[in-house]
């Protein structure tokens, strides 16, 4: 993966994380195979609609997914 925005731990006391865009991400990358609790985006591509869903749904935890698309 490639972080093209944050990921950097900030330098001051507290519980925070800065919001961080992770590219170029995955299977077998924690970004895509783990459930990520922050303001983290991880953008996985797809080649067509049906494997969007595919990756969308792609979670052993079972938890909810996003497909976001220019083609609506």
């Amino acid at each position: 993966a490639v972080c093209t925005l944050g990921g950097e731990k900030p330098g001051a006391a507290g519980a925070f994380y800065p919001v961080t865009i992770l590219e170029n991400v995955s299977k077998g990358m924690p970004a895509y195979d783990d459930e990520l609790f922050g303001p983290v985006a991880s953008i996985i591509k797809a080649k067509d609609e049906q494997e969007a869903i595919k990756v969308a749904n792609d979670s052993i935890y079972g938890l909810g997914a996003s497909i976001y698309s220019k083609d609506v």
